[in-house]
């Protein structure tokens, strides 16, 4: 895409099904984006050191799914957890629509799957109309020429991965300097309290 030019950032939409399988379908489904993607088959963990958004469906027994996770670098940057068969019982991300414990699996639907990743380095990731990463900061971001892959798997157990109306759309990189756009909230604690603060970046990342 893009001539091979770098590209700055991208929006990914796509519409995916993932279903049947059992009580504990696997393995799950990957998007990635870099410069060094395999030619050959990529698993539901993604691949390479760029961009890998991961929805991994089977719990190999560490507790880790099912989960819809973030890999930049080669390493897991965030993680968030959905309801299904599990060792840990971390609670999972809720859905705002029902205040119930959202599932990675749509049974026979499709549903949307957004992935905005901007120049400046943020990344907002919405999966069945539930905002599960927004202005999550990816550090050490650099805009890069590259391929985009999607991946999936089955194993011992299995479940169906559909997907349709795929659109990507790239942007390119910003030469503006980095920037605050949206400055951290102002808070009361009381003394001796930790408290966390947050900008939200804009402009080439430093």
């Amino acid at each position: 895409l893009n001539g091979g030019q770098p590209i700055g950032g991208f929006t990914a939409r796509v519409k995916i099904l993932i279903g049947g399988g059992g009580s504990q379908p696997a393995d799950g489904f990957s998007f990635s984006f870099g410069d060094d993607l395999p030619d050959g088959a990529i698993s539901e963990e993604g691949s390479g050191n760029g961009l890998r958004v991961a929805l991994d469906t089977y719990d190999n027994g560490g507790g880790e799914a099912p989960a819809l996770d973030i890999y930049y670098g080669g390493n897991v940057i965030a993680h968030t957890k959905f309801d299904g068969v599990t060792a840990l019982t971390t609670p999972p991300i809720l859905d705002p629509a029902t205040g119930r414990p959202a599932s990675l699996q749509t049974d026979t639907n499709f549903v949307d799957l957004v992935i905005d990743l901007h120049p400046s380095g943020t990344l907002d990731v919405t999966y069945k109309g539930i905002v599960v990463y927004a202005n999550l900061v990816i550090s050490g971001y650099t805009p890069q020429a590259g391929r985009f892959g999607l991946g999936a798997r089955t194993g011992g157990a299995n479940e169906n991965h559909w997907i349709d109306d795929l659109t990507i759309t790239t942007v390119p990189p910003v030469t503006s300097a980095a920037s605050v756009k949206e400055q951290p909230k102002s808070q009361t604690i009381n003394e001796r309290q930790s408290v966390t603060f947050s900008v939200v970046p804009d402009g080439a990342p430093p």
